[in-house]
């Protein structure tokens, strides 16, 4: 027997890691958890609010980007009696000038103006004069009373687009001229000011290195997210997403929090038969935590995603010197307890909802529909099920291995992705042992078989659009096709192509007579047929089966026509020639229009003075015009 179910990679990177957001909680109680990393941050920050004379420096909290340091402040803050304590909190992220401080200031202690639409930022404040029933030209630090406040904040040092030492000396105005007591939150790693240590040393009297604050975020998040069904299934699955942050090294609560918004929009789109199964969300949750997580780092891109079961395959075959590593192997060593391989989902559906935030909750659906959590072996075709074999039973597999065999030399797959999907498996199990076949023998099973289809007609054609971008980027099914990048694969598939736009070609006369037939009995559906409409029966709009037409029929059956048919035909002519699309798609049929032009311009030659300046003036607006060719004879006149 095979064993089919292949082995997965152990080692696991696990950090204590985590980052912060912006949303306040705090534990039941109000004060700090018996597991806060930052109990002491918060303890000197009750220190320092209980001084009764004015401490003459700020505290200032430092850390990267992500790590909790907002998080940890606003949950500090919200645990204040606010009757006994006023705090003033100023994000300086962006702000450009001191007087931009003094507007934001003033909309903390007076937050009815932001409610009421005042805009700030310059130095005339008439509306908030109003405001107050003042009618001059003042500017916000004249309405400001910072002795009205115990405690200002100033968020995003780093992020400021003043100099550090104006910023920090308008803060130095608070601290030592003022008495003000005052926490600057900062990434000190990126301030690249040189004189920055010094103008700190002057201002700031304690720093502290805020800590991860995952526990208490993450129950925050988890306490935010909306809907009922989402918020129990995250919170039964806290550990899981616990291990799967600390396996990241990611230290940033604010990727977390996202992470779990992907779920939200996930879960609401799902059917009750997918919520009520816990191992599925489990699974499902752990794969759009982990996948989130690179993405938002900026460590996995949409291509990483592309073709992922292949890549993570590649991870146990022989790799040459040289040759590129997937970066979705460097995701599943980093992620040990994530099944990244599994087919519940496919790339394209991950790279919508993470990367482009886009949720097709149909698509969403039927895919879970087809995986191994929902799907019985006996609902789905063979070839489905060795495709799925390491999520299958090694009695289910070797039952479907044999269907699929008995189908393919029977000729019974005729969908060409399919068709792609057995001769991939086939050379997949040729190469590990599964058939007894070589993998020479495999490819010329495989050229046999699109022979076979050709010649009985079982062949769907290829269409252009088909041939230039291919089956979904080497998917059928929402499921990528085994050995896609071998050279064996790509000849069968290149084949199988030849022998698609053989038919193609074949097929050309036939339409061409029906097309013939249109234009006598329907011009209206023939224009439909042969250029680009709002209509549904476009077909034929850009595949060039009028060449297959002899030219002399087709002047033959427009010269029959009424003169309002004629007319028709003439702007069906135009229409699926124009744009230049009788030098690009349609360049086949140009020598074809140009004969087509030239018999009715001789044939009008021949009637009388009134059809011939009719026949002429079709000619010039219509043929003429999008051949590119200077009109003949008759007036360009309307």
């Amino acid at each position: 027997m095979i064993d089919w179910r292949r082995r997965r990679l152990t080692k696991a990177n696990r950090v204590a890691a985590d980052d912060a957001a912006s949303q306040p909680a705090a534990d039941a109680s109000g004060g700090v958890a018996a597991n806060d990393r930052n109990h002491h941050v918060k303890e000197y920050l009750r220190y320092y609010l209980s001084f009764s004379t004015p401490p003459g420096f700020a505290v200032l909290l430092n850390g990267p980007w992500g790590i909790g340091k907002t998080y940890v402040v606003k949950n500090f803050l919200k645990s204040l009696d606010s009757q006994k304590t006023r705090y003033i909190y100023v994000s300086l992220y962006g702000l450009v000038s001191l007087d931009e401080i003094d507007d934001a200031i003033l909309q903390s202690m007076y937050p009815v103006l932001k409610k009421k639409g005042v805009t700030l930022g310059g130095r005339a404040l008439k509306m908030v004069g109003k405001y107050f029933n003042v009618e001059l030209d003042l500017e916000s630090k004249d309405f400001v009373d910072r002795s009205k406040s115990d405690l200002y904040v100033f968020d995003d040092l780093e992020r400021c687009q003043m100099p550090i030492n104006t910023v920090m000396g308008y803060i130095n105005v608070f601290v030592e001229h003022e008495g003000r007591k005052v926490v600057i939150i900062a990434n000190e790693s990126e301030i690249a000011d040189e004189n920055y240590q010094r103008i700190r040393e002057k201002v700031v009297g304690r720093m502290f290195d805020v800590q991860s604050a995952f526990d208490d975020a993450q129950a925050a998040f988890i306490a935010s997210v909306k809907d009922d069904g989402a918020r129990g299934a995250v919170a039964a699955n806290a550990s899981v997403i616990s291990e799967i942050y600390h396996q990241s090294e990611l230290d940033n609560l604010r990727i977390l929090q996202q992470a779990i918004w992907d779920f939200e929009r996930f879960y609401a789109v799902l059917d009750d038969r997918h919520r009520s199964h816990d191992k599925a969300l489990t699974a499902l949750l752990g794969l759009l935590s982990a996948i989130s997580f690179e993405v938002k780092a900026g460590r996995l891109s949409a291509g990483d995603i592309q073709d992922r079961q292949n890549n993570l395959l590649s991870a146990y075959l022989p790799r040459e010197e040289g040759d590129p590593v997937p970066e979705i192997l460097a995701v599943e060593k980093r992620y040990p307890t994530v099944q990244l391989d599994t087919t519940a989902l496919s790339d394209d559906t991950l790279i919508d909802l993470i990367v482009k935030g886009v949720v097709d909750p149909k698509r969403i659906r039927d895919e879970l529909d087809q995986s191994s959590y929902f799907v019985t072996v006996a609902q789905e075709p063979a070839w489905r099920t060795v495709w799925h074999s390491h999520e299958r039973t090694e009695e289910e597999v070797d039952r479907a291995l044999a269907e699929m065999e008995r189908a393919f030399a029977a000729h019974e797959y005729t969908i060409p992705g399919e068709v792609l999907h057995v001769f991939g498996l086939r050379l997949w199990l040729s190469r590990i042992g599964g058939i007894a076949n070589g993998v020479e023998q495999v490819v010329a099973d495989g050229r046999a078989y699109v022979d076979y289809l050709y010649a009985n007609g079982l062949l769907e054609p290829l269409d252009r659009h088909e041939d230039h971008f291919g089956l979904a980027f080497d998917a059928y099914d929402g499921l990528g096709f085994h050995e896609s990048r071998s050279e064996e694969y790509i000849g069968l598939r290149d084949y199988l192509d030849e022998k698609r736009r053989a038919v193609d070609i074949d097929r050309r006369p036939a339409i061409a007579e029906e097309l013939l037939a249109n234009i006598q009995e329907d011009s209206g559906l023939f224009l439909r047929r042969v250029s680009l409409t709002n209509q549904g029966d476009n077909e034929f709009y850009d595949i060039p089966v009028l060449a297959s037409l002899d030219p002399a029929r087709f002047v033959d059956a427009f010269l029959g026509l009424e003169p309002r048919g004629q007319r028709n035909a003439m702007i069906a002519l135009k229409a699926r020639y124009k744009h230049g699309r009788i030098d690009e798609d349609l360049s086949d049929e140009r020598p074809w229009a140009v004969e087509v032009r030239d018999r009715i311009r001789a044939a009008a030659e021949g009637m009388s003075a009134i059809s011939k300046d009719r026949l002429q003036r079709l000619l010039i607006h219509g043929l003429d015009e999008v051949l590119g060719v200077a009109p003949q004879g008759g007036d360009d006149g309307g």
